[in-house]
C-alpha cells in the first residue's frame, strides 16, 4: 500500500456505505495477527472522527462482484463474537481518475487485543494431555462448534476452517478469522457464481473434504464445511489426522503440491479405529497406536457415532443419505456428554 499516495495526518476516508463514516490515519500501524507467512504485514490504524473507535484494515481489488459481496456481508453481520468480520469499506485510489480501483475492509482493533493461535493454546499443554480427555481441548472443541453454528444460523457458510484461521481470546472464547470463503447459503445454491471455486492448492487441505481434494467435486458447500469440522474435531481430540498416515512428514517435500499429492492417496484411508478388521489385526503393534486405541475406546458412544458418520469410509458408503454431522449437531452431542 502507497503510504505517501495514500495516508497523511491531514487524509480523511469516507465510508463506501454509511454517510456518518469517516476515518483518520491515526499515523499509527499494528501487525495484522491473522495474516500468515510470507503475506504477513503492517496495517494503518484509522480512527472515526465520528465515536473515536479505532479500527485495522485490509486491502482488497475492487471489483465490482466482490465489493457488492463484502457490501452485504457488512450489513448483515452474524449473530455472536466469535468471528472477526469487516464493520465498514472505503475506497482508495491507485490513480486519481481511477476512483474504484481499491478498497479497504475496516475491523475493529479491540477485536485483536489479546487473541493467540489455537497452536499456541495448544502448546502450552503438555504433549500427552493435548486430547479429548483434557478440559482445555473439550472447551476449545466447543467455542469452535459455537462459532460455527452462530455463522451456520446467520445464514452463512464457513469454507476456510483449519487451524491457522482459529484463535482464542484471554477469557477462552474463540475468534474465527474473516475469510473469502465464508459464503451465503444462496451463494452456494447459485452454480452461477464462480466465486466460491477455490483453487485446489489454496484450499485447506488439512481437513478437506476428501471428494474434492479427488476433484470429485468442485463446490463448497454446507457438508463440505462440516467434514472440515468433524476432521478438525478428531485432530483436537487425538492429536493427529483422521488418516492412516500423516499429512505432513519430516524432512520431506514441504510444497503445497506435495501436501495435495499426499492428501490425494490418503483420503481414502481413514484410521484404523473405524474398521473391525483393521482395528483386531493393529491392536498392539505400536505403542502409539495402543494409545489411540485406548483413547477411542474411552470416548463417549456419542461422540464416536458423530466421528463415523463423517470419517469412517465403510459407514459413510453404507448411510449415504447421512450428512456429515453439522455444528448444530457437535453441540447437542456436547450437551448430552456434559462438555459445556
Amino acid at each position: 500500500m502507497n503510504k505517501k499516495r495514500y495516508f497523511s495526518s491531514d487524509a480523511l476516508f469516507f465510508s463506501a456505505m454509511y454517510g456518518g463514516g469517516i476515518y483518520q490515519w491515526s499515523r499509527k500501524e499494528i501487525q495484522d495477527p491473522f495474516v500468515r507467512g510470507k503475506e504477513k504485514r503492517s496495517s494503518p490504524v484509522l480512527v472515526s472522527q465520528v465515536t473515536g473507535e479505532k479500527y485495522f484494515v485490509r486491502r482488497f481489488q475492487n471489483k465490482e462482484l466482490l465489493r457488492n459481496r463484502y457490501q452485504k456481508q457488512i450489513q448483515n453481520p452474524p449473530k455472536g463474537n466469535r468471528i472477526l468480520w469487516p464493520v465498514d469499506m472505503v475506497l482508495l485510489s491507485e490513480r486519481r481518475e481511477d476512483l474504484d480501483s481499491t478498497g479497504l475492509l475496516l475491523f475493529p482493533l479491540k477485536d485483536i487485543y489479546g487473541v493467540k493461535k489455537i497452536r499456541y493454546y495448544l502448546e502450552e499443554i503438555r504433549e500427552d494431555d493435548r486430547n479429548w480427555t483434557n478440559g482445555k481441548v473439550r472447551k476449545m472443541s466447543v467455542e469452535i462448534v459455537q462459532g460455527l453454528e452462530d455463522l451456520n444460523r446467520s445464514g452463512y457458510i464457513y469454507g476456510d476452517l483449519h487451524l491457522s484461521n482459529i484463535y482464542f481470546r484471554e477469557d477462552g472464547s474463540a475468534l474465527l478469522d474473516f475469510s473469502d470463503l465464508i459464503f451465503t447459503f444462496e451463494e452456494i445454491v447459485k452454480k452461477e457464481n464462480k466465486i466460491h471455486f477455490p483453487l485446489a492448492e489454496e484450499y485447506p487441505l488439512a481437513f478437506a473434504e476428501p471428494a474434492f481434494v479427488r476433484g470429485q467435486k468442485k463446490v463448497l458447500n454446507f457438508n463440505s464445511q462440516n467434514y472440515s469440522l468433524n476432521a478438525l474435531l478428531f485432530f483436537l481430540f487425538f492429536g493427529r489426522h483422521a488418516y492412516e498416515g500423516r499429512l505432513i512428514a519430516d524432512g520431506a517435500d514441504l510444497s503445497k503440491q506435495y501436501y495435495y499429492k499426499k492428501l490425494l492417496d490418503e483420503a481414502d484411508m481413514p484410521v484404523f479405529i473405524f474398521s473391525d478388521n483393521d482395528y483386531r489385526n493393529r491392536i498392539g503393534v505400536f505403542e502409539e497406536e495402543q494409545r489411540l486405541i485406548q483413547l477411542w475406546e474411552r470416548l463417549p458412544w456419542d461422540v464416536q457415532c458423530l466421528f463415523h458418520i463423517a470419517l469412517d469410509k465403510d459407514y459413510a458408503a453404507g448411510s449415504w443419505m447421512d450428512e456429515n454431522p453439522p455444528p448444530v449437531r457437535w453441540k447437542t452431542c456436547f450437551h448430552a456428554v456434559k462438555w459445556e
